[in-house]
């Protein structure tokens, strides 16, 4: 009867152990389809109970052309979450309850005012102080940026680290929006930046078992209250695996997804509802080019969750200027992402404020 296969794999049934090893040897180099690299099932492992504290640094930079006048702005937000998984079902839906359990950092104002320094576990001093009498102290500012610090909501999320659902988020977005003017809570926070969160805690996986050098593409959509949502296409690489972990890298590009229909209008009419839906139609008429994004992300097989990751966004965007005329914006944003501790979190006093605030000591009586 005859015997199909590979004909050097024929003649190798003649050969010495020796030999064999030699001829198997060859082919792993000359066939790669005979010697690929294994697949590799890359889902969340992380198990019921575990718990990690990561450390999201954000930085964002942007060149501001606006009727020729140009500025430049720099905005640092480090944020500290504590997620722990609560449960984990026979479908492998985790429910991970993430606490935000710090937020610092710093912003530059426009206009020359200076800049504003936040850190939700420190005081904040001086709330009723204005600012240049423009309706906002930047004491005040400061508090609402980091009005979500301290607190929790809860995420589904799929056995490949995509967010099925939030929980808890309503009243906790509600209240955390109540900045001077709709600035800084409003414009910190987000459901789609919640979600982001946890998403980012896990790392980008692909939906089925892949080998070493094999890619995938993924296209997300950030859905934006103020129309013009963001919409990212990558091209992402197992470019390492092991026993302990593995790591994944991305590039890709930014553009404005399709135009959203039926928005509803800000609710209210007072002076905020009518700015905020002068910026809702000011984004509706964004045109975002030269979108790039790249990345890496190292991902731990033993609790599931990411341990070090960098993401670096870059885009230009032009759109109405809020004065009138038209406006143009370079954006960078570098964010990145490493595991850090529950005591990392807590701010350690300074010095100076421990000599300050140290009790005297009694003067010594003459003669002792």
């Amino acid at each position: 009867m005859p015997v199909f296969g590979h004909p050097a794999a024929l003649a190798a049934t003649a050969m010495s152990p020796f030999t064999k090893l030699q001829l198997l040897t060859l082919l792993c180099l000359t066939t790669p389809l005979v010697c690929q690299d294994k697949e590799h099932d890359l889902k969340v492992a992380a198990k019921k109970g575990t718990t990690v504290w990561l450390l999201l640094e954000e930085k964002q930079e942007q060149t501001i052309d606006m009727g020729g006048q140009q500025m430049d702005v720099e905005n640092t937000t480090n944020r500290t979450l504590q997620l722990e998984v609560k449960d984990v079902d026979d479908k492998g839906i985790l429910t991970v309850e993430v606490k935000i359990a710090r937020i610092a950092g710093s912003m530059m104002m426009p206009m020359g005012m200076g800049d504003i320094e936040f850190d939700s576990a420190k005081k904040t001093e001086g709330e009723d102080e204005d600012a240049g009498g423009m309706g906002f102290s930047p004491a005040a500012l400061a508090k609402s940026i980091t009005a979500l610090a301290g607190k929790s909501y809860v995420a589904k999320v799929d056995a490949f680290g995509k967010v099925a659902a939030l929980e808890g988020v309503a009243d906790l977005l509600k209240n955390a929006t109540q900045g001077p003017r709709g600035m800084g809570g409003g414009m910190a926070a987000s459901e789609g930046q919640l979600k982001q969160y946890v998403e980012n805690a896990f790392g980008i996986l692909p939906q089925k078992p892949i080998a070493q050098g094999a890619t995938w593409e993924r296209v997300d959509a950030e859905k934006s209250t103020r129309g013009g949502p963001m919409q990212t296409k990558m091209q992402l690489t197992l470019a390492k695996v092991d026993a302990d972990s593995f790591e994944i890298t991305a590039t890709g590009t930014v553009e404005a997804a399709p135009a959203q229909k039926g928005e509803e209008k800000a609710a209210g009419t007072g002076e905020e509802a009518e700015a905020e839906n002068a910026m809702r139609e000011m984004m509706k008429n964004m045109k975002v080019k030269n979108g790039k994004v790249s990345g890496t992300q190292r991902v731990s097989r033993q609790d599931g969750f990411v341990i070090e990751a960098s993401n670096v966004t870059s885009m230009d965007i032009e759109m109405p200027g809020p004065m009138g005329g038209e406006m143009s914006m370079n954006i960078k944003t570098t964010l990145k992402t490493k595991r850090t501790t529950a005591d990392a979190a807590v701010p350690k006093p300074d010095k100076k404020d421990e000599k300050k605030d140290a009790p005297k000591e009694a003067p010594k009586e003459a003669g002792k």
